[in-house]
């Protein structure tokens, strides 16, 4: 009997730990089902109910918060805090793996650049993290705790617009600063940097070449301006200290040349038609030797003995470059002086120098309609001299020359020892064109100072800027 009743305790017992372990198989399978049997896992991952290849996430991707911040999958939207989102424990591979992949962001009719200045709606995502670079911010409605779609909707955003509506054409073309000082005399090389920096700066419009190089070696430079068939001669600098004449000739050529760019008129002159009917041809410094002397300090090749080089006319032989033309040449050389570096020495023999032949040498290829030589001082106009008598068009050319840039003009020209041997009568003597020398600087002006270097500094006042820049207009104009 107590054997029996032994086995039936025995028996009791096993039945008991039995039903024990089939409470406890059946409360641990429920714990440890696999994730795609819940429900809001299964609309995660639609392929994986499909039979899709990829894996059930492990445990560690299916706990929730150990804080107990669990939600409800009904839940609807909440007030949490996008960072209490960032906070939550589902890692970023949630995201990742879900059936819209954050690339499903830029296929959003907003642009990519846009999505981050887009409002963000909040759900209600328990223990679902989301990684800031994945998203940028950008707005995730999430139902029942899963990432479904990624959906952004565009607001209405204005896209910037200029205050002022600016084509291209209406930009401001600025070229840079002006090139030419006139308020610094100019030495030889300072002329050729300027003239290099015009060809550059206009260099459909302006361009240079040599037309001779002088007894020290320094070279004789043509400056040209405009397109047409007629042509003028603008030659400056002939004497030396009368280097005013280059700072005005070059500062005429610049402001041409930027007028000309820009479409606009100087003044009351049409720049663009007179440029297509005349080309200028200037010589801005005719006496480079003769200039560096009187400007630089330069030591001439012959020098008289009350050598000053403020007061230096003469080119680097020492000889009067307006008295070295072949016309009437004789009267000269007989009635003057017979030594070298005296102011009016007009050289052993008729076109001696190399300026001189520089000079007749431009002319007799180019045929110029006129030619003007630039002097100082006396604020007047020598247009016609005895022997060589009228000129055809040169009455109307004085006319328009005075009229518009405010010179007096001289009577005709009759002492033949002081006109001989000149630029301008060799020209009427062998092109019976209109040659004018004109002497710029009135007498009240020079008498300001002392030096000719020293009118440089009130250019505008000495030269009468505001009239006589449009001399070379005026004889384009009327020549």
């Amino acid at each position: 009997m107590k054997k029996v009743t032994g086995v039936l305790a025995v028996c009791w017992l096993a039945v008991m730990l039995s039903g024990c372990q089939t409470t406890s198989s059946s409360k641990k399978s429920a714990d440890s089902q696999p994730l795609s049997s819940l429900p809001f896992v299964s609309e995660v991952s639609e392929d994986t109910a499909a039979g899709s290849s990829r894996q059930p996430l492990d445990a560690s991707e299916t706990s929730m918060s150990e804080s107990g911040d669990t939600a409800d999958t009904g839940m609807k939207e909440s007030s949490v805090p996008v960072s209490r989102v960032l906070e939550s424990s589902v890692p970023v591979s949630r995201v990742q793996e879900s059936s819209v992949p954050v690339s499903r962001v830029q296929e959003s009719s907003v642009p990519v650049s846009r999505v981050q200045d887009v409002s963000v709606t909040e759900s209600s995502v328990p223990n679902a993290q989301v990684s800031q670079t994945d998203v940028s911010q950008v707005s995730v409605p999430v139902q029942e705790s899963y990432v479904h779609e990624i959906s952004v909707n565009e607001p209405s955003v204005t896209e910037p617009q200029s205050s002022v509506a600016v084509s291209q054409a209406e930009l401001p073309q600025v070229v840079g600063q002006p090139i030419v000082d006139v308020y610094t005399p100019y030495t030889a090389a300072r002329l050729q940097r300027d003239i290099d920096a015009l060809c550059r700066r206009y260099p459909d419009l302006v361009t240079q070449y040599t037309i001779g190089i002088t007894a020290q070696g320094r070279k004789i430079s043509c400056v040209t301006l405009g397109f047409g068939s007629k042509k003028g001669c603008i030659v400056a600098g002939i004497h030396a200290r009368e280097h005013i004449t280059v700072s005005f000739t070059m500062r005429c050529l610049e402001e041409f040349a930027e007028a000309y760019r820009r479409n606009e008129p100087y003044g009351e002159y049409d720049l663009r038609q007179l440029l297509q009917v005349y080309t200028l041809y200037f010589v801005p410094m005719c006496n480079p030797d003769g200039t560096e002397i009187s400007v630089n300090g330069a030591q001439p090749l012959v020098a008289a003995a009350d050598f000053s080089p403020d007061e230096y006319k003469l080119n680097g032989n020492g000889v009067n470059l307006n008295r070295n033309f072949p016309y009437n040449w004789e009267e000269q050389y007989t009635h003057q002086t017979f030594v070298a570096g005296e102011e009016k020495y007009a050289g052993d023999h008729a076109a001696s120098e190399k300026e001189t032949q520089a000079i007749m040498s431009l002319c007799e290829e180019e045929h110029f309609a006129w030619l003007l030589d630039m002097h100082v001082v006396g604020n007047g106009i020598y247009w016609r001299d005895e022997m060589n008598g009228p000129i055809e068009g040169d009455s109307r050319m004085r006319g328009a020359i005075t009229e518009r840039c405010g010179y007096r003009y001289f009577g005709e020209s009759t002492d033949v020892t002081v006109y001989s041997g000149g630029l301008e009568n060799w020209f009427r003597y062998a092109y019976g064109k209109p040659a004018f020398c004109i002497e710029m600087v009135p007498y009240e002006q020079s008498g300001r100072v002392s030096t000719y270097i020293g009118m440089s500094s009130f250019f505008e006042e000495a030269v009468n800027w505001p009239q006589t820049k449009y001399t070379y207009l005026a004889a384009m104009d009327s020549g």
